[in-house]
């Protein structure tokens, strides 16, 4: 006699009812995963040159002579897929004269690891254009536009990159992140941000020392970095004083980055400041980039973040007068007084979260 309750033509449609929602039931999409550490680009010794090319023109040797070289390379974050091209641009000497037509050779260490691989050689320019501008860089004298070839594309991440003037072995090194949109970064000026006042890096400059760093801009900015949030430094300095804000980030132990500044001889004053920033700030949004907050020390840099149009959180540091205080709250900024204002913001900032990167072709494995 079959058990009361247990009719199996009603335990049938049970069971096929089930397997039906399950079949229907939508699939909740997988959590974003958090943002892998970030490698640390320790500037290995530069590539090995096991001999000084010949110089191409008479005059080189001249410029050689004038004074210490003073090349930088362009850090870039790059999306995935797109035209991966290293600038750079070399010169001598405090009044910056430009290399122009002379062999430079390019190496890249992927992942920030291993051994340097040897990409290509390029000639530095004359003046006048000879290549469309590269992130709002326009072409200069002594400057290089080296496309990576296909075959030699960089995966997704950061990897380190270093120019070297055949002729006499001088050279400079940068970085390039490649990074899935959506991918969250910090970003920070330098003068009167990190430094305590505007002018503390011409001073420093005069005396051969790094520039002071603000109270608690360290702690701050090293605890996004253990969130997994990378950095973007945007500075309105002039270019030439790329290798001393590199230098100045590692002497106080700040996370390292990519670092941009103005692409000219003066670098960029006033409206002009304003401007030159939002549209660096349109080229990370344009890139994929999720700026998450930045900090400046001036109501230029809240109005930069207006004029871009990126909708983040914008830190403006003090002192402010009113007139200052009223320009910050009308572009949209904060005002904070000193870093440690926004230590109880830093505490509640989830951990970075990055998407994962869909594969591309010809790529450094």
């Amino acid at each position: 006699m079959r058990p009361p309750g247990r009719n199996p033509l009603k335990l049938l449609a049970l069971l096929l009812a089930a397997s039906l929602g399950v079949a229907q039931a939508e699939v909740p999409p997988a959590p974003v995963p958090v943002c892998a550490p970030v490698p640390v680009c320790a500037e290995a010794l530069a590539p090995a040159a096991p001999r000084q090319g010949k110089r191409r023109h008479k005059r080189s040797a001249l410029i050689m002579r004038m004074g210490p070289a003073q090349h930088r390379v362009l850090d870039r974050y790059l999306a995935p897929g797109e035209p991966q091209v290293i600038v750079a641009k070399f010169a001598y000497a405090g009044i910056d004269k430009d290399l122009e037509d002379e062999m430079v050779e390019l190496f890249v260490r992927p992942g920030c690891q291993g051994e340097w691989r040897r990409l290509g050689e390029a000639l530095t320019a004359d003046e006048g254009p000879f290549h469309p501008p590269v992130d709002g860089v326009p072409t200069r004298g002594g400057q290089i536009f080296f496309h990576i070839p296909q075959a030699d594309r960089l995966p997704v991440g950061r990897h380190e990159v270093y120019a070297r003037v055949a002729a006499d072995g001088t050279g400079a090194r940068g970085i390039i992140e490649v990074l899935p949109a959506g991918t969250p970064a910090i970003v920070v000026d330098l003068d009167g941000t990190l430094t305590p006042q505007v002018s503390s890096e011409v001073t420093a400059f005069l005396a051969g020392r790094d520039a002071d760093l603000r109270p608690g801009a360290a702690a701050a900015l090293q605890a996004l970095a253990r969130k997994g949030y990378r950095f973007f430094y945007l500075s309105t300095r002039p270019d030439w004083l790329t290798e001393r804000a590199r230098h100045y980030l590692k002497a106080y132990a700040l996370p390292q980055g990519v670092v941009q500044l103005a692409p000219n001889a003066l670098g960029e004053l006033k409206i002009d400041a304003e401007h030159y920033k939002s549209r660096r700030l349109e080229f990370l949004r344009n890139h994929g980039v999720q700026m998450v907050a930045g900090f400046g020390d001036k109501p230029t840099d809240a109005a930069a973040y207006n004029l871009a149009e990126v909708g983040l959180p914008h830190f403006i540091l003090g002192p402010h007068d009113a007139e200052s205080l009223r320009a910050t709250i009308a572009a949209g900024g904060t005002p904070i007084a000193a870093w440690s204002d926004v230590a109880a913001w830093v505490e509640t900032l989830p951990a970075a979260r990055c998407p994962i990167p869909v594969a591309t072709a010809g790529s450094l494995d």
